[in-house]
């Protein structure tokens, strides 16, 4: 798509929203994802992880802990000037990208696959742009049908900062500018998974909070382990290792499986943040954990993580709490 510009109208004002995008709260969500503190998918709509994630920037800047948007988070929030909405042109060549548009509903028929990409367009903006499709659908009607040319409106999450580590693989830094991650992150030294809350809470060595996502982080039949852990390494782009032994709910004719790697991997399926539910964190009740940059097996004691986040290095400690 070609480079973004802040949404006007006609007139030269900030372009309006939907009706039912309310928008205060989605111009706060923005401002808030921005700020490392996800609150859940981008949407307009006032719900428990958009609470979660103002209460956690409130403790982060030193305010008042009330999950309430009033004049001193507003103030707070608007110390990054970005804007809310932007207009992006569609270009052919994203039109044209390699899709995996029928991917199978049970795992073991997923390994067939070479990749698990994203199933089509409307699902990769989704993730790229941390919202949902029916969102993308209220603000631009025309993706029903995309086609090249066509002016897009799209939350203001074009980052600052592309200059990725050079001594990344360039495919990981693909994916990270994919995703509109910057390549300004600080650095994690300690995370908290909270199984009362359902969010990841990260801090630095100054055990300063420096950001938080939504998780799921277990169920019953696969309870989050509380204590403690400690990251031995770190994966990105990993394959699936499906053990159906593993699985209470396993079909018992099932086989140990490999998937490939990609969007679309089981692991974020079972983590709360598909690309095709990206509104579901919370929700899903897997043995994994898994947002924006950890991914947490819970009933095992491996951890992995992906430098789309504030950066969790080897070394960095783990907790699972249930308050």
């Amino acid at each position: 798509m070609q480079a973004a510009a802040p949404a006007r109208d006609q007139t030269g004002a900030p372009a309006s929203l939907p009706a039912g995008i309310d928008p205060a709260i989605f111009q706060a969500q923005v401002q808030l994802d921005r700020a490392g503190f996800a609150p859940g998918i981008i949407d307009g709509k006032h719900g428990r992880f958009f609470v979660a994630a103002l209460k956690a920037f409130q403790e982060a800047r030193g305010l008042e802990q009330s999950g309430v948007l009033d004049a001193a988070s507003r103030k707070a929030l608007a110390s990054e000037r970005a804007p809310t909405l932007i207009r992006m042109v569609l270009r052919a060549e994203a039109l044209e990208a390699s899709f995996t548009p029928d991917i199978p509903s049970r795992i073991v028929d997923q390994a067939s696959l070479p990749f698990l990409g994203y199933r089509n367009l409307l699902e990769k903006l989704s993730e790229r742009f941390h919202t949902s499709s029916d969102t993308l659908l209220q603000l631009n009607p025309g993706l029903k049908t995309p086609r090249a040319g066509m002016e897009l409106l799209l939350p203001g999450l074009i980052p600052s900062d592309r200059t990725y580590d050079p001594g990344l693989p360039a495919r990981w830094r693909d994916v990270l500018s994919g995703l509109n991650i910057s390549a300004s992150q600080p650095r994690a030294a300690r995370i908290i998974v909270s199984k009362s809350q359902s969010v990841l809470r990260v801090y630095d060595a100054q055990d300063r909070l420096i950001a938080q996502f939504p998780a799921t982080t277990g169920s019953d039949h696969d309870p989050l382990p509380l204590g403690k852990w400690t990251i031995r390494t770190t994966a990105f782009m990993p394959t699936y290792h499906y053990n159906p032994d593993l699985f209470w709910d396993a079909d018992s004719n099932d086989q140990k499986a490999q998937l490939s790697a990609g969007p679309n991997n089981p692991a974020p399926e079972q983590l709360g943040r598909s690309p095709s539910r990206p509104d579901a964190a919370g929700r899903h009740t897997r043995r994994i954990c898994r947002l924006r940059g950890v991914v947490v097996p819970v009933a095992s004691d491996q951890w992995q993580g992906r430098a789309d986040a504030p950066e969790p290095r080897p070394g960095s400690r783990v907790a699972g709490k249930s308050l």
